[in-house]
């Protein structure tokens, strides 16, 4: 994102030999030890544990991206997947089903953690296409 200016530049700074985003797993490392100051573990997995099976579905959904991709431009597939597409649209609808099944049991019991980390993740969209806007 900082590589295609959507995000602060200097974070998309990629390191010579490595060929990683130091600066930027510098920062989310820093994060993640003041989160882990602020709440205890239970209440940190609590709140992100929906948010990371979301991001595990959006990463087999570029599989069909890729997938389509190849198809139309005539390249062969450089990986097979077994039964394409059912597998990916499986794991995609259970990540859906589990994430709604968390929620709504942590609702049940009276917290709302799991919200709290989509609440993040949904206030990150509005800043991400403004500040797309900006740059286009």
């Amino acid at each position: 994102m900082g590589e295609n200016g959507v995000f602060f530049r200097r974070l998309g700074e990629v390191h010579p030999f490595s060929r990683t985003p130091v600066i930027a797993l510098v920062l989310q490392g820093v994060l993640s030890i003041v989160l882990m100051f602020l709440l205890d573990i239970e209440k940190l997995v609590d709140s992100t544990t929906v948010v990371m099976v979301l991001f595990s579905a959006l990463v087999i959904s570029a599989l069909l991206k890729v997938r389509r991709y190849s198809y139309n431009s005539g390249k062969e597939s450089t990986f097979l997947t077994p039964l394409y597409p059912f597998v990916p649209l499986a794991y995609i609808g259970s990540a859906l089903f589990i994430t709604v099944g968390v929620v709504q049991y942590y609702v049940e019991l009276g917290s709302v953690l799991p919200l709290w980390g989509l609440g993040i993740l949904v206030t990150g969209l509005p800043v991400y296409f403004l500040w797309h806007r900006t740059v286009t």
